[in-house]
């Protein structure tokens, strides 16, 4: 992210440098886009509005258009808490977490079952994810709770609110008592068309400059770009890989490339 946000300055800097600029330009970094992307809904709503937006998002030498819808979910499970020679007596939580990932993934399994055809040739494009447990103090007790945060991917034409019913409903079948909170993202899928002004410059621009032609590519990630019009928005900037790991990188060369692409993009559009 940090990349693209480098490209986006230096693009703007160098389509300064080239003279008087054909129109106005906003440049903005916005924070939470990894959890909720109330950052931009903030600017969207404070405005200036825009004729066209393009968000630094590494694409690894695409663009984004596509991409499913995501929620997030606290899932509490209660148990009762007792010395582990008890072990057999009541349930623990931290094995009805088990069985409610198991519960969860079946779900994943039947939301892709029937793929649409903005992922055609996408494995799974909607995902569970299970990315935190707390639960237990040490190992000759069995704890009183167990927290499970997840994060569901799912399909563009169903509604957060569907979602949020069915992950709810899967959780219920294996602990009717759990509780189950929605926080952070409740996005709504999305699929912008690769035909619109906005994009055939962006892919001309990318043509002259780096050589190649500029294909859409879905994503199974969100972005920012779920809180524009279609034809107003694209995803499109670095390389990179090992994305949220702790050897995440991105490609130094492609900053630079996709910053000479997008000041071609400020010079032409509008013109």
């Amino acid at each position: 992210m940090k990349g693209g946000i480098a490209a986006m300055l230096l693009a703007v800097e160098a389509a300064k440098a080239a003279g008087p600029l054909p129109g106005s330009l906003v440049y903005q970094s916005v924070i939470e886009e990894e959890c909720g992307g109330n950052g931009a809904l903030a600017a969207c709503l404070a405005g200036p509005g825009a004729d066209g937006v393009v968000i630094g998002e590494p694409t690894n030498g695409s663009m984004d258009l596509v991409a499913p819808g995501v929620i997030w979910a606290r899932i509490t499970l209660e148990g009762s808490s007792r010395h582990a020679s008890h072990a057999d007596e009541g349930s623990n939580p931290i094995e009805t977490a088990f069985a409610v990932t198991s519960a969860l993934h079946e779900l994943e399994a039947s939301m892709n079952e029937t793929q649409e055809p903005e992922f055609a040739g996408v494995e799974r494009p909607y995902l569970l994810n299970v990315g935190a447990l707390h639960s237990g103090d040490w190992p000759s007790m069995t704890p009183g709770r167990a927290e499970l945060d997840v994060r569901l991917g799912f399909p563009i034409r169903m509604d957060p609110a569907e979602a949020q019913l069915l992950l709810a409903a899967s959780v219920k079948r294996v602990d009717s008592g759990a509780r189950v909170e929605f926080r952070g993202f409740r996005a709504h899928g999305y699929s912008f068309k690769a035909d619109t002004p906005l994009v055939r410059l962006l892919a001309e621009c990318h043509e002259e400059a780096r050589g190649g032609s500029l294909a859409p590519a879905p994503s199974r990630a969100t972005t920012d770009l779920r809180f524009f019009q279609p034809g107003q928005a694209v995803c499109y900037g670095p390389t990179g890989e090992g994305l949220h790991g702790v050897d995440e990188w991105v490609d130094l060369e492609s900053i630079a490339g996709t910053a000479t692409v997008l000041a071609l993009f400020i010079r032409r559009w509008g013109c």
